[in-house]
């Protein structure tokens, strides 16, 4: 850490931008305001180094810590002169810039059904090297699109803007749980009116599916607490946590056994099997036939 004053412009804007005056105001405390001069991430974002705990490849969850703060002596204690606590707060915003790729399979539950002419690798297992990948928004914005095989590079704050957040200070302060899911759908009637705004409309197929990512707010604040009453120290951590979760989206594909089986349901309520048979009965089977018809 550096303090802002000491710091590059771009450096104390990116400090300046998440500590807004009247929410410093309102916690009353005096916050040392200090950045990371880790490599200029407000031009090339590739050069940001994520810490260890970011570095998780196939993790199916995502853990931040947002927000870190602790005191020393704020429980009285014997020794210890209340006038010589104080609380220290570390915000980690330049996570902001940490790039988090993203992979993902799917594949059909069951083997593809049999049709002319279709292919029956389509319920094989893909990935997203095989699919358009769109990050979409509650409200069916879609915020970034992928093409297939491109890299799907989010960040923590593209992450909250899916679920409907902003990264600012009181989201880092109060944390939160969220849930991460992709759905894949060949079809564009399955799909929702989506808004893509500066982005290039995809219709999916079954060749080319289009996988939705989505966000969704689990819980709207994670914290933990830890006291320690041996040096009357108390540490507290806020949590942005990600999850994911299997997708309940599916396929459209044609079946010629569900298309004989639609006929044959059709025959039946249409009568067909009865008139058949009075008519059978009525006309082939001689004088028996000419009872029949009275």
């Amino acid at each position: 850490p550096f303090p802002c004053k000491n710091s590059t412009t771009e450096v104390y804007k990116q400090c300046a931008s998440i500590l807004s005056e009247d929410v410093v105001q309102s916690l009353d405390l005096q916050l040392m305001k200090a950045c990371t001069r880790a490599c200029p991430f407000w031009t090339e974002r590739s050069c940001f180094v994520p810490p260890q705990s970011l570095r998780l490849d196939g993790s199916s969850t995502l853990e931040l810590v947002s927000f870190t703060s602790f005191n020393t002596g704020a429980i009285s204690a014997s020794g210890v002169d209340s006038s010589s606590n104080h609380v220290w707060i570390l915000l980690n915003h330049v996570l902001s810039a940490a790039p988090i790729q993203m992979t993902y399979t799917f594949r059909l539950s069951q083997p593809a059904p049999y049709f002319f002419g279709s292919d029956p690798r389509v319920g094989d297992k893909k990935t997203n090297g095989d699919a358009h990948s769109i990050a979409v928004s509650r409200s069916h914005d879609v915020l970034s699109s992928f093409a297939p095989g491109e890299k799907i590079i989010l960040t923590p704050p593209d992450l909250l803007a899916m679920a409907g957040w902003e990264w600012n200070l009181n989201t880092l302060l109060q944390g939160g749980e969220f849930s991460a899911a992709v759905n894949c759908y060949n079809d564009v009637f399955d799909l929702a009116a989506l808004n893509w705004g500066g982005h290039t409309p995809v219709v999916p197929s079954s060749e080319r599916p289009l996988c939705l990512l989505s966000v969704e707010t689990l819980r709207e604040s994670s914290k933990s607490t830890l006291t320690d009453f041996v040096t009357a120290t108390t540490a507290g951590n806020t949590y942005i946590r990600f999850d994911t979760r299997r997708g309940d989206s599916y396929f459209r594909l044609p079946s010629l056994v569900h298309l004989i089986l639609s006929l044959i349901q059709c025959i039946i309520l249409l009568s067909v099997p009865a008139s058949l048979s009075i008519l059978f009965a009525t006309t082939f089977w001689g004088s028996l036939s000419k009872i029949l018809k009275r």
